[in-house]
């Protein structure tokens, strides 16, 4: 049997297999009939070809041929005979391949359902959904068909070729259940409830304290209720949740979280003990920039308006990336502004999955030309513009030292890689990837770190207006435009940060406890960096006042106890930040959000004006000069790209273009993805000679600074490393 292992390699986790480091190209293949012809057939061998020979397929209890199904007339439910002709029919095409198998553990099967009615998800309207994750009876279940699936794989010559499992749940097998995508209150079956009463009892040491922190002096252990509807979507003061007046609902939504990520922990487990290590294990995982997005994520209903995040399960990063069993995660990339012009996001905080020594797969579903029109999600026109869009998403985790697969959802004579530029350009990836590999130093390279909380959603009411603005449009919008690149960590990771940086931009930490605010204030606010802090940042403590705010950013607030439009207008033009803005920059939201925090310092420099209520006119953007540090205030979402690079800037950050393109950039390459066509200048920290990887151009020798005609439409991949393009090897 090969073996397959996440491993460090040059400053980033990085596929090895056998013992050698690889570039994780993966072809998400159709899934093959067991006899018969098969429409895909040519599709694997474009990719062979291209040498993509790393395939992604499904398996388990879910499709038209079942792994784990019915129990026969001797009781036996393991059909694992199924699987070996789809391995057989690939290998026939590719004898190279090796196989990831995503294993379906979601019970849609009738007769589990039929068996083990007590063990389903149980929604507040009545309505039953699948298994419960709570399902102690499903979990063991699963995890002996997860062991069993490997020892029997083991043991035949087709396994010998599986390098890896992705056991998956939920919609689509991505660790979402219907119920948080469709804005359902659950899970409210017996084995909810009971996880839920035992996870009380290992969070809160007394019932004395579990009563405390509920504000209800009859609550026990053994008593518990998963929160009702209006207990799940209630809220203390307009957004958020108050701890001072009751725990109930942000510890539910903690439980959810804690509970998938128990799952995760435990499948993965099962793969690696029965595998004895030796196969890969991981998961679709750690969507929490994307899940502020709600509307139309999975085709749910369009008037939907409570978000998915803290009913998702995906709030437990934390906790998955400690896991010493999980070696990879996954998602496909964001499906906002996907076409020309948009730009390639990760859904996951994609530096925090590097920091603990996890690969991240970027899952490539374009829909290219070979799409019908009405596709949606940025469907390209022609094979220009599906090239030029897989180049950018590419580049995106060429820069970010991830792997890629990529999801072939062909139909019969449809491929959507099957376009000789396509496939000139796939080949051109596996490449790129691979010479990547020897760059000497794959680790972070950005100025700018963004920080997302993921315990602070259990703080807020279940409502898009907030965060949809706040995180999602900010970096769409704004962060991916700036001309240079950031990374992307959770707030628990600060103590980990591997280097300082120049500024760092707090998105959603509107909690913190002592043991966050004591490490923000050690790690975070020295060495001149500037930190910048969104709305409401720092709100929360052991409760919601505006003192807590005062604490964390060194600015004194007062809050508008109202809910009002948040719009900003700078106004203060004597500061390095904003003396080059246009003054008519302005930026906000019309959404009712609630309450309206402003300063009160008479030391802090304003630059801004949060035009709120009645149009009153407060200080809503400040900055002031700290011991060692610079903290900058910033009271309204979907700040613009230029404000973000003038803020960067100011921190002495690297600035990589002006042009307010799509860029990412790192250690040794830099991409841009254009809208308007022209010649692009491109500043770089360095002098070095610069390659254009795709087209092998030498575009400039000792610059450092270098100008580029690129057409509307187009990306450019550059290399600036100081080996030479051409000594680096594959």
């Amino acid at each position: 049997m090969s073996t397959a292992t996440v491993q460090q390699h040059n400053g980033a986790p990085t596929l090895f297999i056998d013992g050698q480091p690889t570039f994780g190209a993966v072809h998400w293949i159709p899934e093959p009939p067991q006899e018969g012809d098969w429409f895909a057939e040519p599709f694997i061998h474009q990719f062979a070809d291209a040498g993509v020979h790393l395939i992604h397929c499904q398996t388990g209890c879910r499709g038209a041929i079942c792994e784990w199904d019915a129990p026969d007339e001797n009781g036996n439910t393991y059909y694992f005979e199924r699987l070996l002709p789809r391995l057989r029919r690939v290998l026939a095409i590719d004898p190279d391949a090796y196989f990831i198998l995503r294993v379906h553990l979601e019970m849609y099967a009738p007769w589990w359902q039929k068996l083990y009615p007590q063990e389903l998800e149980l929604w507040g309207d009545g309505r039953t959904e699948n298994q419960s994750y709570a399902s102690a009876i499903w979990r063991q279940q699963a995890g002996e068909f997860l062991e069993a699936l490997v020892h029997f794989l083991q043991s035949v010559p087709e396994g010998e070729r599986v390098i890896g499992y992705q056991p998956a749940a939920g919609q689509t097998g991505e660790w979402v259940k219907e119920s948080a995508m469709e804005g359902h209150a659950s899970d409210y079956s017996a084995p909810m409830r009971a996880y839920f009463r035992s996870w009380l009892n290992r969070k809160y040491e007394t019932l004395n304290d579990l009563r405390l922190a509920w504000r209800d002096g009859r609550a026990m252990f053994n008593t518990a209720e998963v929160p009702t509807q209006e207990e799940q979507e209630e809220a203390d003061l307009y957004h958020f949740r108050d701890p001072s007046r009751g725990c109930k609902g942000i510890d539910y939504f903690e439980c959810v979280a804690d509970l998938v990520a128990d799952c995760i922990d435990q499948f993965c487990g099962h793969v690696k003990k029965a595998s004895n290590g030796q196969a890969l294990a991981g998961v679709f995982y750690g969507y929490v920039t994307e899940l502020t997005w709600s509307n139309g994520f999975f085709h749910q209903r369009q008037d939907m308006i409570h978000p998915s995040a803290q009913r998702s399960g995906h709030l437990g990063l934390a906790k998955v990336l400690a896991s010493p069993h999980v070696d990879f995660m996954a998602s496909p990339y964001s499906y906002g502004f996907r076409g020309i012009g948009g730009d390639g996001l990760f859904m996951a905080l994609t530096e925090s999955v590097r920091l603990h020594g996890k690969l991240w797969f970027n899952e490539e579903d374009t829909r290219t030309y070979k799409f019908p029109p009405d596709s949606g999600y940025g469907v390209a026109k022609d094979a220009r513009e599906s090239v030029s869009v897989l180049t950018r998403n590419f580049s995106i985790g060429l820069e970010h030292s991830t792997a890629a697969w990529w999801a072939d959802w062909a139909a019969p004579g449809r491929g959507p890689y099957d376009d000789p530029d396509i496939l000139a350009a796939m080949a051109k990836f596996v490449e790129v990837g691979g010479k990547s590999l020897s760059c000497p130093d794959r680790s972070p390279g950005a100025d700018l770190a963004v920080i997302v909380d993921e315990r602070s959603f259990a703080y807020e009411r279940l409502i898009r207006t907030l965060d949809w603005p706040l995180i999602y449009r900010q970096r769409h919008w704004g962060l991916a435009r700036i001309g240079a690149p950031h990374d992307l960590y959770l707030l628990d990771d600060l103590e980990r940060l591997p280097r300082p940086y120049r500024c760092y931009l707090f998105l959603n930490a509107f909690h913190l406890s002592a043991a966050q605010r004591e490490t923000v204030s050690r790690k975070i606010c020295r060495d001149g960096a500037v930190v910048a802090w969104m709305y409401m940042n720092g709100a929360i403590a052991d409760n919601l006042h505006p003192d807590n705010m005062s604490a964390l950013t060194g600015m004194r607030f007062r809050w508008d106890m109202t809910a009002w439009s948040l719009n900003m207008l700078l106004t203060g033009f004597d500061h390095p930040i904003t003396c080059d803005l246009p003054a008519n920059t302005a930026w906000g939201t019309d959404e009712q959000i609630g309450p309206i925090p402003y300063i009160d310092d008479p030391d802090a420099h304003t630059l801004g004006t949060l035009v709120s209520v009645r149009g009153s006119s407060l200080p809503g953007m400040c900055v002031k000069e700290m011991d060692g540090w610079t903290s900058l205030y910033i009271g309204a979402p979907n700040v613009p790209s230029n404000v973000l690079r003038a803020i960067l800037q100011f921190a002495g950050g690297h600035i990589f273009s002006h042009s307010d393109d799509v860029l990412h950039a790192g250690r040794d390459f830099v991409s841009l993805h254009t809208v308007k066509g022209e010649e692009k200048t491109i500043h770089l920290p360095r002098k070095t000679d610069v390659v254009d990887v795709m087209a092998d151009r030498t575009v400039a020798n000792g610059v450092d600074q270098f100008t580029d005609r690129l057409e509307a439409g187009d990306t450019k991949i550059y290399y600036y490393g100081e080996t030479p393009w051409e000594q680096l090897t594959t």
